[in-house]
């Protein structure tokens, strides 16, 4: 247990990790979503999901551990999604087998019908986040209010530390109560 975070509360770092699943997550949705929109063309691998839970997991594990959760503005979201998908759609273009995608004959346009759903898609998904980075930062708020709770109602904001009583002295004591050895392993018995 920290000073910050108690047993089964949501530490900074957990947080800050959901968050990045998240966005890993809504920048692949959408970016599938909006391909399938504009060309109506998604055919998937057997292994794709795998995959796709693989981007979700390595972009959890990368970027910063440290610091302190802040709730994002749904502008950043929107530029992270937009400058995610972006990427994406750069993969897509050029190998869709990287995302999982099986390849279609003829490269994808470009054109109203993709900008609107990857816009679309990257609007709808920034107001999604900032959703769950609101309760990403509730969680983690409740963690330092239940601590101060506790702290205010033990009447110090110091840990409290073992008292200094005396240890009982068991060999004084032990012509009137069996004292027990502890338990060790078994005597070796040699035949």
């Amino acid at each position: 247990m920290t000073r910050t975070t108690l047993p089964g509360m949501l530490h900074h770092a957990q947080a800050i990790a959901l968050r990045r699943a998240a966005v890993a997550t809504a920048a692949l949705a959408a970016t599938v979503a909006a391909h399938h929109a504009a060309t109506g063309h998604t055919a998937l691998y057997a292994g794709t999901p795998a995959l796709w839970a693989g981007f979700v997991a390595i972009a959890t594990l990368l970027g910063p551990r440290a610091g302190r959760f802040r709730p994002r503005h749904p502008a950043v979201f929107l530029a992270m999604l937009v400058i995610a998908q972006l990427a994406a759609h750069a993969v897509l273009a050029q190998a869709p087998w990287a995302l999982g995608l099986a390849g279609y004959p003829g490269a994808p346009a470009i054109g109203l019908a993709a900008v609107v759903a990857h816009a679309g898609a990257a609007v709808v998904l920034a107001v999604l986040l900032t959703g769950i980075d609101g309760v990403l930062a509730a969680l983690c708020g409740t963690a330092r209010r239940l601590v101060g709770l506790f702290r205010a109602a033990r009447g110090t904001g110091a840990p409290r530390r073992a008292s200094r009583r005396p240890v009982p002295d068991l060999r004084r004591r032990s012509a009137t109560v069996p004292v027990r050895s502890p338990r060790g392993p078994p005597v070796v018995v040699v035949a």
